[in-house]
């Protein structure tokens, strides 16, 4: 079967960007979908993004190259007049019994731009023990860990980040670049001849002699174009008969402008050749569609109406459904967690609809989460109704956010729980005083920014969309603070890793010496033991009868017991004692 041409849709913002694709996979599903996401941080500013977000950038671009990519694919304006770099080339081919170097992989992996930690937590870190090397590429939900024989893969498994327990086996795994700009031999050496007609005292100087020796730091992906370009714009990369749709054209523009005038005042020299203009990558595509929009005297009209004449009147609601089906249309209901409810009270309202998949010409109830919906009407086809969370219970947002979006909700959750002097730990910089917030005019442009003030007078001026990037400070006592530019923090998470792996090898020799010792094993029950517990006036709760088998149990092995029985205050704990007794 021929396959359907990519098609590119250009949202204004991020945020729509990832509600659009949560409602695209109601039609085509999680595989046909996919969202390329813009940076969350500004060329010019002391930052890189986030090696989760250049992962899924990455992926998109190697997915086009090979031809493999989503039917759609979403982003947001910012993304779309980012210019990009040929996606890096290779990966690491993971198989059970290949022949694989350990060491020659560890090499690789830091080549791609992973960081090497004790546990593995988070998209982009790898850690090695033994003969056991984990590693999470951005692309997928799991990290994954692959345990050498020598040199030969034994075995391949997914494992959970929360509990580091091994999940199912896998057969073979590719694990692909996670940095934008890799630090290979090109990059190195066309930094190493840009730092040669460099000036001395150049601001440009110690950044360039840090990519020269292949050393990365916070915010080296701003160099992109002076040192792996030349790029193009995403929509380059789009195969024949690929198309591109703006949504809401005129704020899509006006988001660009913005964003635009905003990143020239940030960047330097560095960041000359990253940006395309909205304006001329739409003169340069000839697939380019605006939506809503009009060619010359044929306009093209859709009939889309949204629901708000309905919303929180599940009987007029119901009754537009209705007549929907009867006209051979298509009905989805997308209630997220709440398909249930919505089955019961549209039930209730005269319209049965059972939970499922969306289907042509039926109505269903799916488990995908939509805000607001619409009702589309086209000439000599059947309507379509997809009708969203807010449009059935009058909520303002779904239930279920988008992929990726647990960071902001946290983040307004952190400004509204902190207050004036309160220390906050900033993922690259370290533990500072927060001040409050305050509003900053650059190039015309106004931004919120959370002001944090770190040792010898250093001040922090942080945007508010990268919020996520702090959490409060939770230790005890007052801390001292950290100073900018000087590798104080990475020193002081370097400490406290060893600090926890010198535990975790304490607790480990610790039961393994209790594991051999030899303890007493009691007996098993007794008939005086019955009689003694069949006095118990009152009826064993399911924690408590729990909690007696396992101290039994513990208590007839042949090892010292290792166990810990807690609970309020009225809960049973003494009967617990007595029969252990």
């Amino acid at each position: 079967a021929t396959r359907a041409p990519v098609l590119l849709v250009v949202l204004p913002r991020s945020r729509d960007a990832e509600a659009f694709v949560e409602a695209v996979k109601i039609w085509t599903g999680p595989e046909e979908v996919t969202l390329f996401p813009a940076w969350e941080v500004v060329p010019g500013e002391a930052l890189s993004p986030t090696l989760e977000t250049m992962g899924r950038r990455i992926k998109v671009l190697r997915d086009l190259a090979a031809g493999t990519s989503p039917r759609v694919i979403v982003t947001a304006v910012r993304a779309l007049v980012q210019a990009v770099a040929e996606p890096p080339a290779g990966q690491i081919e993971l198989a059970v019994g290949a022949e694989v170097s350990l060491d020659g992989t560890v090499a690789q992996l830091v080549e791609y731009g992973y960081e090497r930690n004790y546990l593995v937590e988070r998209p982009g870190e790898f850690s090695v023990r033994g003969g056991i090397l984990d590693v999470f590429p951005p692309d997928r939900k799991d990290p994954i860990r692959a345990e050498f024989w020598g040199d030969e893969v034994s075995d391949l498994r997914a494992f959970a980040v929360s509990s580091q327990r091994s999940g199912g086996h896998l057969n073979r795994v590719a694990v692909g670049p996670c940095r934008e700009l890799r630090l290979d031999e090109p990059v190195r050496a066309r930094a190493a001849e840009l730092l040669e007609r460099t000036p001395e005292g150049s601001e440009l100087q110690g950044d360039l002699t840090r990519l020269a020796e292949g050393v990365a730091f916070p915010g080296m992906e701003g160099y992109l174009a002076l040192v792996a370009g030349p790029l193009r714009p995403i929509t380059e990369l789009l195969p024949p008969g690929g198309r591109v749709v703006v949504c809401d054209p005129k704020q899509v523009a006006d988001r660009c402008a913005d964003f635009l005038e905003q990143a020239s005042s940030w960047g330097g020299t560095e960041s000359e050749g990253l940006f395309v203009p909205l304006d001329d990558i739409v003169a340069s595509s000839e697939t380019v569609e605006l939506w809503p929009y009009s060619r010359g005297e044929e306009g093209i009209d859709l009939d889309v109406t949204g629901w708000d004449q309905h919303t929180g009147r599940v009987d007029a609601l119901a009754g537009a459904l209705k007549e929907v089906l009867a006209n051979q249309g298509s009905v989805v209901v997308a209630a997220g967690l709440s398909a249930t409810r919505a089955r019961e009270i549209l039930a209730e309202a005269g319209l049965g609809l059972p939970i499922g998949q969306p289907q042509t010409g039926k109505g269903v109830i799916t488990e995908y989460s939509v805000g607001k919906g619409f009702l589309l009407n086209l000439p000599e086809t059947p309507p379509v109704a997809l009708v969203g969370e807010s449009d059935l219970f009058g909520r303002r947002r779904p239930v279920t956010a988008p992929a990726g979006s647990q960071a902001p909700a946290r983040a307004t959750a952190l400004v509204l729980e902190l207050a004036a002097d309160d220390y906050v730990v900033h993922d690259t910089y370290g533990v500072g005083k927060y001040h409050g917030m305050v509003t900053r005019e650059v190039a015309g442009i106004s931004r919120d920014y959370l002001v944090i003030s770190y040792a010898s007078g250093d001040k922090l001026y942080l945007p508010t969309e990268q919020l996520d990037a702090i959490t409060k400070y939770t230790g005890g006592e007052a801390p001292k603070l950290n100073r900018l530019g000087t590798g104080e923090w990475e020193k002081s998470k370097a400490r406290a890793r060893k600090a926890v792996q010198d535990i975790a090898k304490d607790l480990i020799r610790l039961y393994s010496v209790r594991m051999r010792s030899q303890g007493h094993p009691f007996s098993p029950d007794t008939p005086w033991q019955t009689e003694l517990e069949n006095a118990f006036p009152h009826v064993e709760t399911p924690d408590q009868l729990r909690a007696i088998e396992a101290v039994k149990a513990d208590m007839e092995k042949p090892i010292p017991m290792d166990r810990l029985v807690c609970g309020d205050v009225g809960f049973g704990k003494t009967e617990v004692a007595l029969r252990a007794a």
